[in-house]
């Protein structure tokens, strides 16, 4: 089967979505032929206008829509169009938040992984927080109209399932169990102290409080 791999982040680099988009990549190609779509320079306008919200949120309390920004899309949904028609591919999945199709339609059938929708974003990672009313309206409206032009949804928990159902009833979505973007080969088996030995836990994240590194800390009391 010929997949076209498309992200908004380079797919071949290990810290795009936690090494994920990497590693859907590499096990796709075991039996695949896969290609993929990536737009250097709407990625780098992305950064920009990222920069842009940062200035403005320290100068005015306000951050910019960044993410779910129409103009992005729609740079993002004509590099997707020249590459199914190069590629000509018999499936498409996209990884992440969907944008690429916001103004796009694919001819070819499209899967969407994604792990979190605008709703759960919101508030939630600094990037989405003190979003002016705005750019809250055309964020949702982006990802709605990008959502709906996908044939299949696949969240990657339930809890990101339920919300994208609850704001999208109409939408095909399904729980997909994305499993580990580490290779099973590079790691072995752990074997749990007993309770007279001392523990020492490794925790790993660029968000101390959000993934709970914080919480893991309470563990040495």
């Amino acid at each position: 089967m010929k997949i076209l791999l498309v992200s908004i982040l380079p797919i071949d680099n290990y810290s795009s979505w936690s090494g994920i988009c990497k590693s859907v990549y590499e096990h796709l190609s075991i039996n695949h032929e896969v290609n993929t779509c990536y737009s250097r320079s709407a990625h780098a306008e992305q950064k920009s206008i990222a920069k842009l919200s940062n200035l403005a949120f320290r100068l005015t309390g306000r951050r910019l829509n960044v993410y779910f920004l129409k103009r992005i899309a729609v740079r993002y949904g004509k590099k997707l169009r020249k590459a199914e028609e190069s590629f000509k591919p018999d499936l498409i999945i996209c990884l992440g938040s969907g944008t690429e199709l916001y103004n796009y339609k694919p001819k070819t059938t499209s899967f969407l992984v994604a792990d979190a929708s605008f709703r759960l974003l919101q508030d939630e990672y600094p990037n989405y927080t003190n979003l002016s009313k705005k750019a809250i309206e055309k964020s949702k409206e982006v990802e709605h109209q990008a959502l709906h032009n996908f044939d299949m949804l696949f969240a990657t928990s339930d809890w990101a399932r339920e919300s994208f159902k609850e704001n999208y009833p109409t939408l095909n979505c399904k729980t997909i169990n994305l499993g580990s973007n580490i290779n099973a080969a590079e790691y072995t088996e752990a074997i749990a102290p007993n309770s007279e030995q001392e523990l020492k836990l490794l925790t790993v994240g660029t968000d101390y409080n959000r993934k709970g590194i914080d919480i893991a800390e309470q563990l040495r009391d």
